[in-house]
């Protein structure tokens, strides 16, 4: 008589479990909406803003922005020495898809400097991001450092803009995107600073098999190291058309308006225009800083020193002449 009761509590404590677990699955976000591309998860406000977070590895799932969320009192409320934390990571990633509608997420910033993978997302693989304007003080990272991906792997970004200052003590730090790679970017821009040591540029830090389209810059990027470029500081197989930018670029060897080096694997770069200033000790250019391999559509050619250089740069691909 004693096991059959047992037995009973346990089958109803496991059909009570069942019974839940809808409830446990939607209680990871506070908000409307149940998570599918004709019924995202509609966002407020910064709790449920903090909530994507729960959704990492799901490459279904939807989230729509329906305000302007002001994310200044929550984070000194929340984190006031480290601010946002990054969604995602190398581990678990941001597969999903996020709808800023054209909202602004401010009083934004972030300090963690020895956190790899940071920005508004820290690690995105397969997803797609639009719509979205990021402002804020700054953000301070180590490696894969930037105002809205850190790392961006196979992922789809659309008209996304941010005003920030961005700084990374190591390599791969972008003002909207530290490292992208088999992506595209259309229609984004960044106005601010961007500081590291290496593959540092005032829209993406690295690229590899990617386009960027339609994009703007204006900044100031400093690297203490290598690979530097108001764009791109490091590229590999980038297609880059209709891009304007404007500042200014100081950097060690491979400095460039455009990109600072671009890799083996051929890259394109059509219809687009920088203006301002590079500055570096060899593998300078107003352009492109060094190239492994063939550019096309480009006017004037690279230019290589091996001294000291300080070029003023008002330059436009072939395609606009």
């Amino acid at each position: 008589m004693k096991q059959k009761t047992i037995f009973r509590m346990i089958v109803l404590a496991v059909t009570m479990v069942a019974a839940m677990c809808p409830q446990l699955a939607r209680a990871q976000f506070s908000g409307s909406g149940s998570g599918t591309e004709n019924d995202p998860y509609l966002i407020f406000n910064p709790i449920q803003l903090n909530e994507v977070r729960n959704y990492l590895d799901n490459n279904n799932v939807w989230f729509k922005v329906m305000y302007d969320i002001d994310l200044t009192d929550w984070l000194a409320d929340n984190n006031p020495t480290q601010g946002w934390q990054p969604i995602g990571n190398s581990t678990s990633k941001f597969k999903g898809h996020f709808l800023g509608m054209g909202h602004k997420i401010s009083g934004f910033f972030i300090n963690r400097s020895s956190t790899d993978y940071v920005g508004f997302f820290g690690y995105t693989d397969g997803a797609s991001i639009s719509d979205l304007n990021i402002e804020g003080e700054s953000v301070n990272g180590k490696s894969y450092v930037s105002g809205l991906v850190g790392y961006a792997s196979g992922t789809s970004i659309t008209n996304c803009h941010a005003m920030i200052n961005v700084t990374g003590s190591s390599s791969y730090i972008g003002g909207l995107i530290g490292y992208e790679s088999s992506g595209s970017c259309s229609s984004g821009s960044f106005t601010g600073t961007v500081s590291g040591s290496s593959y540092v540029g005032g829209f993406v830090g690295r690229t590899s098999s990617v386009t960027l389209t339609d994009c703007m810059v204006s900044a100031t990027v400093t690297a203490t190291s290598n690979y530097s470029s108001l764009f791109i500081g490091y590229g590999n197989g980038t297609t880059i058309s209709s891009l304007k930018g404007d500042g200014q670029v100081a950097g060690k060897t491979y400095v460039g308006g455009v990109m600072g080096y671009n890799i083996t694997n051929a890259s394109t770069i059509t219809g687009s225009s920088v203006e301002g200033k590079v500055s570096g000790t060899s593998n300078v250019a107003g352009f492109v800083g060094y190239s492994g391999s063939s550019l096309s559509h480009i006017l004037p050619p690279t230019v290589s020193t091996n001294s000291a250089t300080q070029l003023s740069l008002l330059f436009q691909s072939i395609t606009d002449m």
